[in-house]
């Protein structure tokens, strides 16, 4: 064991980049948009590991070391396990041919992948058997002022994505906006870390936080602990799924996303819905502290499916929004556009759904009053937190304040 100010391992993977935009709307909401791209090239070029190619690395870090900023190392599983300590200092993508056969085995010591360059991604490796020290540094007064952990992955830089992996450890120390998702982790850390990104992954063992500030936990399914330690505030949490929960929270942080995007789901919350909106009427109280999450998920949070259909109207176009999935929508947002020659009212009308959308659930939408003469043609597209984007178009034709369809 021992500090990586240095060097040490890195690993790391690009197939999609994501991109996050945290924009505040109001004091207790935020809007996360997410969204995924599937690059057809990279500007760099390509190094391969394994397989039977003519100079292929036998070695990850052989490769890491001849590569170039921009470039992709990729990494066949024919000859996994990988058994390396891998030092990622360059801006690359490290991508595994398939997270489940493509491994690095760390041996049992040191981290087995460091990352100390920015701008890394790494995809589609199963990260393991890591060093077994970690040590807390505290001063004289009992204060922690430092950690050094052997993990699966350790990152100290900013800017990168950890996604589609099988990780033992993550340990994020003294980084910032990273994205970590997609990914089975057994253990997740974070050390004097802000305005980190981690979702959609599934926390086997535990959850800490130390000095760690601003950043965003959502979608994930979190099994057993969740603790946030020495001053780790302002960070928002929500729309997890929390499964034998131990938790320590006394720090200052926000355990949901307003309504109607609300909260987290917790498998011992014994309060009711009587409103029937799929969001419990009281709040559960984080142990540890004041915290609540106010609006508290009555069944797990998952992806769900709408769909739409329209009808002719007077004076307005209507439409219905159902939930044909079967789990709660939230944020449900609706836009009504009506492009035509001659349509001279409201060609444009939007909104969002006052409250969550329950499976098997429909509401009517409406555009403002519109007024033409002719052909038109009605668009409407409908979104959501936990939906994928719907979108549906039919021609119809306007007289005076009359839509047909």
């Amino acid at each position: 064991m021992h500090e990586h100010s240095l060097n040490k391992k890195g690993l790391v993977v690009a197939v999609i980049f994501l991109f996050i935009s945290v924009s505040v709307i109001s004091s207790t909401a935020i809007v996360v948009d997410k969204q995924f791209s599937m690059p057809t090239n990279y500007d760099g070029d390509t190094l391969y590991v394994g397989g039977s190619g003519p100079g292929n690395y036998s070695k990850i870090q052989d490769a890491i070391d001849n590569a170039n900023d921009g470039d992709t190392v990729f990494v066949y599983d024919d000859s996994s396990p990988y058994y390396e300590n891998v030092i990622v200092n360059k801006s690359i993508n490290l991508i595994g041919e398939n997270r489940d056969t493509t491994v690095i085995d760390g041996g049992g010591e040191d981290d087995v992948v460091y990352v100390s360059a920015e701008g890394v991604n790494i995809t589609g490796f199963t990260v393991e058997n890591g060093g077994h020290v970690c040590i807390a540094v505290f001063d004289f007064n009992g204060t922690l002022v430092d950690m050094y952990c052997d993990s699966g992955i350790e990152i100290r830089s900013n800017s990168n994505n950890v996604f589609g992996n099988i990780i033992s450890i993550i340990f994020i120390k003294e980084s910032s906006d990273n994205s970590i998702f997609h990914n089975k982790i057994n253990r997740v850390e974070l050390f004097k870390s802000s305005n980190n990104a981690i979702f959609n992954n599934t926390v086997l063992k535990s959850f800490i936080m130390y000095y760690s500030i601003e950043n965003i936990i959502f979608e994930n399914n979190i099994n057993h602990r969740l603790s946030l330690k020495n001053s780790s505030n302002y960070n928002r949490i929500f729309h997890n799924n929390f499964v034998l929960n131990i938790l320590d929270d006394k720090c200052d942080n926000i355990w949901d996303n307003g309504y109607p995007m609300c909260g987290n789901y917790w498998d011992d919350y014994i309060g009711e819905d009587n409103d029937g909106d799929g969001v419990g009427d009281t709040p559960y109280n984080i142990s540890g502290g004041n915290n609540q999450d106010r609006y508290p998920l009555m069944e797990p949070y998952g992806m769900t499916e709408l769909t739409i259909s329209m009808g002719s109207g007077l004076f307005k176009f209507s439409g219905t929004i159902k939930n044909v999935g079967n789990k709660t929508a939230f944020s449900v947002w609706w836009q009504i556009t009506i492009d035509g020659r001659f349509v001279i009212m409201r060609m444009h009308s939007s909104g969002t759904l006052p409250k969550p959308l329950l499976a098997g659930e429909e509401m009517s939408v409406s555009s403002g009053i519109i007024f033409g003469l002719g052909r038109i043609v009605i668009k409407v597209t409908v979104g959501g937190d936990n939906v994928p984007l719907i979108s549906e178009s039919i021609p119809g034709i306007i007289i005076l304040f009359f839509i047909m369809i």
